[in-house]
């Protein structure tokens, strides 16, 4: 970062600079990033120790459940050797079809040489046996090069004959009728005629034939169009009458529920009634005292709770009243305990962060400040070597 501004760095303190006795700092495990930063060793040993603890905290952190639990290390060796084996057994693999695919070239590398090799042979053979046995007459491709050629062919042009337009025997400067009758000429013209009134009566065939193609294209194109759009008309009222009967089988059973639901709710209400009417109408109810006392002197037949069964039971319900709420009433403490904590962990975080730009922020002015300096050391240390150096003196 500083070495970009001048090409210059700053000077080295005493203490930072490299002793006999230890060795260079580009020479530690050092981070490529951090190698503009040669002039402050310290900073850069320092940013090397943050990065390794960073790195250390992440592979310790690993997931949640792994802090919680601990890393199976029986388990992970196991998978380990699973690989490795697996690994080796595929390396046998590949190892045993490079051979065989080495031995399969080496065996069709052979047969195509022996084939190349009977293919010259026979080769060689048909060259023997035209040589021994055919004149050279008799041999392949004799009349490229017959040397009779010109004399024992046909002429261009016979008396007497006509030739055809590819012949290329007409030439400038003959006459038009070429020493043919009118008659022939008339003939010659009706030809053409005739010739040109076919090529009419292709073309406008084939003209009405491509039309036809487009027109039976277009009724077929057509015929589709309207049995897509049927299509599509037939599944749309099918889908419909689908969504109708899916409705009316939810609403079916829709009044199924709610019908079962009303008549569980009449049951129970009946038998709610029927135990209230029991209950108001037994024998207990309607004496009046709450016990009777038998020939020993004794009670009997209670029908209800003694005042002092009452009152214990009251303060028992109470007791458990009581420690429900303080129960709830501890809890609501620990969430306020624990909202305090984190309110005061994410203000130390906010200081921590803010010193930590602060200082940042100091430091970017003292780098500035430094590479001022020394721009301007540079720009001075140019114009006195520029006006020192004879070279650049003017000639007048």
């Amino acid at each position: 970062m500083l070495s970009c501004l001048g090409g210059f760095s700053p000077r080295l303190p005493p203490s930072a600079l490299p002793s006999p006795g230890r060795p260079h700092w580009s020479q530690t495990n050092v981070d490529a990033d951090l190698a503009h930063m040669e002039h402050n060793p310290a900073l850069v040993a320092k940013i090397m120790k943050k990065r390794q603890q960073e790195s250390d905290r992440c592979n310790n952190r690993l997931t949640p459940r792994m802090q919680r639990i601990g890393l199976d290390i029986a388990a992970l060796n196991m998978q380990v050797t699973e690989k490795r084996a697996a690994a080796e057994l595929r390396r046998g693999e590949d190892d045993e079809y490079s051979e065989k695919m080495v031995l399969k070239d080496k065996i069709v590398g052979y047969a195509e040489a022996l084939l190349t090799d009977r293919r010259k042979e026979t080769q060689l053979d048909c060259v023997n046996y035209s040589l021994q046995h055919l004149r050279k007459d008799q041999r392949r491709e004799f009349h490229l090069s017959d040397p009779q050629q010109l004399k024992t062919d046909r002429p261009g042009r016979i008396e007497g004959s006509a030739q055809g337009m590819s012949s290329m025997q007409k030439f400038e400067g003959e006459s038009m009728m070429g020493g043919r009758t009118p008659e022939a000429m008339r003939e010659y013209r009706q030809q053409q005629v005739r010739y040109l009134m076919a090529q009419m009566a292709d073309k406008k065939l084939k003209a009405d034939a491509e039309k036809e193609t487009d027109r039976r294209h277009d009724e077929a194109l057509s015929n589709a169009n309207e049995l897509r759009c049927s299509c599509e008309a037939a599944e749309m009222q099918e889908r419909k009458a689908e969504m109708l009967e899916t409705r009316r089988i939810n609403e079916g059973m829709a009044s199924a529920r709610s019908a079962r639901r009303s008549a569980a709710q009449a049951k129970e209400a009946s038998a709610t009634q029927e135990h209230m009417v029991n209950e108001v109408e037994r024998n207990l109810m309607r004496e009046r005292h709450d016990y009777t006392i038998g020939l020993n002197g004794k009670k009997r037949d209670y029908k209800r709770c003694s005042y002092e069964e009452e009152v214990a039971s009251w303060d028992v319900n109470r007791a458990l009243v009581q420690a429900k709420l303080n129960r709830k009433q501890s809890e609501t403490n620990a969430d306020v305990g624990f909202c305090k904590i984190g309110s005061a962990v994410c203000i130390l975080e906010a200081a921590s962060d803010e010193a930590f730009e602060v200082q940042s922020i100091r430091r970017r002015q003292e780098f500035d400040a430094a590479n001022r300096v020394l721009a301007q050391e540079q720009k001075e240390r140019g114009a006195k070597e520029k006006s020192e150096y004879t070279s650049f003196a003017s000639p007048r």
